[in-house]
């Protein structure tokens, strides 16, 4: 149990700098994009293993110009397919079909306007969800790519 304790403070710990090192990526010089840190306040995690990397919200001061994202990380590829099986069970009035992102996932689409992707790269399983369909793609696209340099 301590163990699982210390991995846990040490992702949280990096988080700032991996938010740096990914808002840069993704947005470039483009200052409009801030992040802003979550709480994850889920009642537990989908699988025994996921430990947070880090969750929250790029946005420039308005909600539909805004994108979230949760990276985590699991022991083993069984639990990051249970992850992501988890997340892409469509809920009421989703669109949920097969997208070649990072290593496989899916991407929903809400008839609100709302898009998720999720996916899996190597043992990580990430979740990145606006209105915008660019930026989405763009989001996944790049956090992909940053964590093959991780």
């Amino acid at each position: 149990m301590v163990t699982l304790t210390a991995r846990q403070t040490d992702n949280v710990s990096l988080e700032p700098q991996r938010t740096r090192e990914l808002t840069a990526r993704v947005f470039g010089s483009d200052a409009r994009w801030q992040w802003i840190g979550a709480i994850d306040n889920r009642p537990g995690p989908i699988v025994e293993s996921e430990k947070r990397i880090l969750v929250g919200s790029w946005w420039t001061g308005t909600a539909d110009s805004s994108v979230f994202v949760s990276i985590y990380v699991v022991d083993t590829l069984k639990d990051a397919e249970r992850w992501l099986a988890v997340h892409g069970k469509a809920a009421k009035d989703w669109a949920v079909k097969r997208h070649p992102v990072g290593d496989g996932g899916w991407r929903g689409e809400h008839p609100t306007g709302q898009i998720e992707i999720a996916f899996r790269r190597r043992l990580y399983v990430v979740t990145v969800s606006a209105k915008d369909n660019d930026l989405v793609e763009r989001c996944a696209r790049q956090i992909a790519l940053y964590l093959d340099a991780i």
